[in-house]
């Protein structure tokens, strides 16, 4: 009579199950941050030292899209993120914007008036 082998490879079915099992730990949650989207426009005057910060791209902003009129006659990034924009001092400036803002770790959203700080007037383009 001949022995019987026995297989060291899985059933398909067990197979089956560690793959659904693998799958289901790498899927995102399904809830996302709390987080909101503006659409906006402000109008800010360039300070005395020529530099007019503006918002960066950070885990808890995201800039998609950021426009100035005049166009600035350069950049300048600082060691942790921040951008600034190079006029003449007094210079007036158009800044439009989506940015989306997401809330820190104690659950609040910060407020546009943190976003462009130093704007002297800011119009919402999402409608009433």
């Amino acid at each position: 009579m001949l022995a019987r082998r026995q297989s060291r490879t899985p059933s398909p079915s067990a197979l089956a199950a560690l793959l659904l099992l693998a799958a289901c730990s790498v899927v995102p949650p399904a809830n996302y941050p709390l987080f909101a989207d503006h659409h906006l426009a402000a109008d800010f005057v360039v300070p005395a030292d020529g530099r007019l910060r503006l918002p960066s791209s950070s885990p808890l902003l995201t800039v998609q899209e950021l426009r100035c009129e005049p166009g600035a006659r350069g950049e300048q990034f600082g060691p942790a993120g921040e951008r600034w924009l190079l006029y003449p001092a007094g210079t007036e400036v158009r800044l439009r914007g989506r940015f989306r803002v997401y809330a820190a770790a104690d659950g609040r959203l910060p407020g546009v008036g943190e976003l462009l700080s130093g704007a002297r007037r800011v119009q919402n383009l999402e409608g009433p």
